[in-house]
Order: C-alpha cells, then structure tokens, then sequence
C-alpha cells in the first residue's frame, strides 16, 4: 500500500505540471512538491506528493513494525534501519526543499530515505540469509540496495554536469519501492 500511494502521489503531481511539463527523466522527484508560483518549478499539486512523501513513510514504518517478528534476532536493528528510512521521507515531506525555508531539512530527510532505505535493503537481505528463508529474496535484497547506492552515488556526482542526474536519483528511490511491491507479494503468496 505504501508504494502504491507514493507512485499514485507522484505520477498524479507530475501530470498536472503543464508550463513547463513535468519530465520523469530531468526532473527531481523533489520538483513535485515545491508550491513556488513563478518559478521553473512550480508543483500545482504539490501538497498531493508531499501529502504521499509523508504517508509511505509513517506506513513503511508501520509495516516494518508489525512484520518485525519475522526478523526475531534482530527485531529492534531492522526497525530502526526502517524507521530512518520512514522519517527521512517524512521530513522530505514536511520541509519540500526550496532554499530560504527548510531546504536543509530536506536534503537531511532525502539523505536518510535514500541512503537509509537502500542500506536497510542490503542489511534485510542478511539477515533473511541467516535465517535461511529465501536465498532468492536475499540476493533481490542485496541487488536493489546495492543499484539503489550506487545510482545515488552517480546522481550526487554527475548533478552539476547532466540534466539527467534525476533519473539516477528516481533510480536510487524505486530500488527502495520495487522491493516494498516484492515483499508484499512474497507475503501474500505466503498466507495463501
């Protein structure tokens, strides 16, 4: 549910971008919540991806909460990984990072998601190998973590010299949601 309401929030704001259109490819995944009239980055629905910043990650945190019994060596480790990750998306949410009003704030919460959300994935991955639940699953954990640092690596480095910097950006984040999507499958196939 998480992923699907920060996809939802993130494809609904971009749409309704029209002078200059919204390009999933140059643009920030940040764009879509600055509320700056006037600017070249003016989200008309901007409180819709804020509003989705802030709901995947208190839902996230959640989620991890109540599955943390599967993880019983590790339970408080693995929750709080996840809670940096959820309160570094909500702070994304709360402070939508134009530069006079919380723009640090943002880049600390954006730091945390991202960086925070691809380390849970890689440490997750280990500790399903330990307790021997699904090899498949664990090297899915390690890969995305991995892609998903990587990519935030080349977007902080290329910024300044590339339009395109935001699609390793976009990048690093949908590593973090494509595993959300995964688990909820693997869980549902697994109450079935």
């Amino acid at each position: 549910m998480a992923p699907l309401i920060y996809l939802l929030g993130e494809l609904i704001s971009s749409l309704a971008w029209t002078q200059p259109d919204y390009h999933y490819l140059s643009n920030f995944i940040s764009d879509l919540g600055v509320p700056i009239i006037t600017r070249a980055i003016d989200s008309p629905l901007y409180y819709v991806m804020n509003t989705g910043f802030v709901l995947y990650g208190i839902l996230f945190i959640l989620a991890i909460y109540l599955l943390k019994g599967l993880f019983t060596k590790h339970n408080n480790f693995i929750f709080s990984l996840a809670s940096i990750e959820g309160l570094g998306i909500i702070l994304v949410g709360f402070f939508p990072g134009y530069q006079w009003w919380g723009a640090v704030f943002h880049g600390i919460g954006a730091t945390m998601a991202i960086v925070g959300g691809n380390v849970f994935l890689i440490l997750i991955g280990k500790f399903i190998a330990q307790q021997a639940r699904s090899k498949k699953f664990t090297y899915f954990s390690y890969l995305l973590g991995a892609i998903g640092l990587l990519s935030f690596i080349i977007c902080l480095l290329i910024t300044s010299m590339t339009e395109y910097a935001a699609t390793f950006e976009r990048l690093s984040v949908y590593t973090i949601m494509l595993w959300d999507f995964v688990l909820a499958g693997y869980l549902i196939r697994k109450i079935s």
